[in-house]
């Protein structure tokens, strides 16, 4: 487990919606799709703006130094065809990874217009809808359907929890706050970094819009107006990202072992080192404190430094934490 995800007592003060991955199919076809699938594609990329396109090519997507590979011992060793193949991976899962968190964000604006409480709220909460559905087009006109068994890991297990059963204020600090806030730093590096043109124009397409999202979450949250419930819920929030933060890139982790020798404890730690992942830790860290910063969310700030959540753990005890939940996925 990555970290406890915190229970969620069902409430008066909010709307209950579907799962943001409630439509997702476990046993989706590949099969190419039937005539009313192909009207509805085209009236979405129709809506969307977004003319059709030719798939992205099979070659890697971001480079090994965008990962930090360049610098670890078990992935020099690979061959050339199996370091292209890996390096492939990796990236479609960052495109998965983004998929799936603009289909909650799809499912979050479309709660938010419910919970406004003036018709200001309303409308702009309308208008990011269109903006979510948009990034989602892009995205899925890039990788295809979403995958099923990928939303299936505690991240978006807990984001799911929390966009059916959370109340409004809460929701603005964790999607719009820290996770856009988030979100434009993370977006930002693979737009930068990618090596195909159509990937970059799509990311910084999606940056303009979660600038706006971001700041008006920093205009609309206001940490004295919570109740001591909500502020409780959040701090809770708060702690599941962070502990997601401080394990490190477990994705990229895994698919390393899948091309070459099984991790352990001893390997790991090695290469967590090579990868300088103290050094990514401490950066992710430092941009949640800024965003908790920004957010004037200083009891919150405070709350997180008095428990400890921005030390940065050593490679070893990354390393524990990673094997951990490999071996809870064996």
């Amino acid at each position: 487990m990555v970290a406890e995800i915190p229970i969620l007592n069902q409430r008066s003060d909010t709307v209950t919606v579907p799962s943001p991955f409630s439509l997702l199919k476990p046993n989706r076809s590949f099969a190419a799709p039937r005539e009313p699938e192909r009207k509805m594609q085209y009236l979405l990329r129709s809506c969307a703006g977004i003319p059709e396109a030719e798939p992205l090519t099979s070659g890697p997507l971001w480079q090994a130094e965008f990962f930090a590979l360049s610098r670890a011992e078990k992935f020099q060793q690979l061959d050339q065809l199996a370091k292209k193949k890996l390096l492939h991976r990796c990236g479609l899962n960052l495109l998965r990874e983004a998929q799936l968190i603009e289909m909650a964000g799809s499912v979050y604006t479309a709660k938010m217009v419910l919970l406004a409480e003036e018709q200001a709220q309303r409308e702009l909460y309308s208008y990011f809808a269109a903006d979510e559905a948009r990034h989602l087009r892009l995205i899925t006109d890039l990788i295809g359907a979403p995958d099923y068994q990928f939303s299936k890991n505690p991240f978006f297990d807990y984001l799911s929890l929390l966009i059916q059963e959370e109340s409004r204020l809460p929701l603005v600090f964790v999607i719009q706050v820290l996770l856009e806030g988030w979100g434009i730093h993370h977006y930002g590096n693979l737009a930068s970094a990618s090596t195909q043109p159509r990937v970059t124009d799509v990311f910084r397409s999606i940056l303009h819009d979660e600038g706006k999202h971001h700041g008006s979450g920093l205009i609309l949250f206001d940490e004295s107006a919570l109740t001591e419930e909500e502020f409780v819920r959040c701090g809770q929030a708060l702690k599941f990202f962070v502990e997601i933060i401080r394990i490190g890139p477990v994705s990229v982790a895994q698919e390393l072992a899948k091309v070459a020798s099984p991790w352990c404890l001893r390997t790991l730690e090695a290469h967590l080192r090579q990868i300088d992942f103290q050094g990514k830790v401490r950066s992710e860290l430092e941009l949640i404190r800024s965003l908790l910063k920004r957010a004037k969310a200083h009891r919150l700030l405070a709350q997180a430094t008095q428990e400890n959540l921005f030390l940065v753990p050593n490679a070893n005890a990354g390393a524990e934490k990673m094997m951990a939940i490999f071996g809870g996925q064996g």
